[in-house]
């Protein structure tokens, strides 16, 4: 069953947050919480510190995929083509990002800018822009 969350104030019809991603593509400020660290560490079956080297930059904040792509780490575009989510750990995916205003006015920038429709379209509906 897909999550379809929404931020009221910006919108009366949801966006599928599972569909998108755009929101993860400038991920490298992500401050992760010790509950999100071991919330990471127990789905990755790592130790939290194990999860900090390998995920943080500075044990405190998500890396991003390289220098030039400032993608969230976790962020994998293949998946969605073979009827995943975009986010691989997106279970025990941090607070910030179970938290992030879906379709509030960062979420429909981050749409825009990667070409996605802001306008929101019911769930069955050919997305327009």
């Amino acid at each position: 069953m897909k999550n379809w969350r929404y931020h009221e104030a910006a919108m009366d019809v949801p966006f599928d947050c599972l569909a998108c991603g755009a929101c993860c593509l400038h991920a490298g400020g992500v401050l992760l919480l010790d509950q999100d660290v071991a919330r990471l560490a127990a789905h990755l079956g790592l130790s939290e510190d194990q999860v900090r080297i390998r995920y943080t930059h500075d044990g405190e904040h998500l890396r991003t995929k390289g220098r030039d792509d400032p993608a969230c780490v976790f962020l994998d575009w293949q998946r969605q083509l073979a009827g995943g989510t975009r986010c691989t750990v997106y279970e025990a995916r941090p607070q910030v990002c179970r938290d992030y205003p879906v379709g509030g006015a960062a979420c429909l920038r981050e749409r825009k800018n990667i070409g996605l429709p802001t306008v929101p379209q019911p769930p069955g509906q050919t997305p327009s822009t």
